[in-house]
């Protein structure tokens, strides 16, 4: 049995597929929208439209105009608007629901 060995072209593309991986997790967050579904939102800083979008890209089944919940320690919620900007981090969960009409 032969064995090939690597060449430095080898290592350069495993370090550039290395690298690539570590700079898309410091630009992106991943977070989970209605207890079970993981998003990867493309940014840290995003508004609540966009973090909506996005998880319907990504087989979310939600729709724009559901109100988007960002759940705090202890119980606490944050209603986050569409055009409101917010830093995310990986691990953050979200409620997207439809919204109450009789208000």
């Amino acid at each position: 049995m032969t064995t090939q060995k690597d060449t430095p072209a080898d290592f350069v593309h495993d370090a550039r597929g290395l690298i690539g991986d570590i700079i898309e997790d410091l630009r992106t967050s991943d977070v989970i929208i209605n207890e079970v579904h993981k998003v990867r939102l493309p940014r840290h800083i995003i508004t609540g439209a966009e973090i909506k979008q996005t998880a319907i890209e990504q087989g979310v089944p939600i729709q724009p105009d559901f109100l988007l919940t960002l759940e705090r320690a202890g119980g606490r919620e944050k209603q986050v608007g569409d055009d409101e900007k917010i830093v995310t981090v990986d691990g953050m969960k979200f409620t997207a629901i439809a919204g109450d009409d009789n208000s």
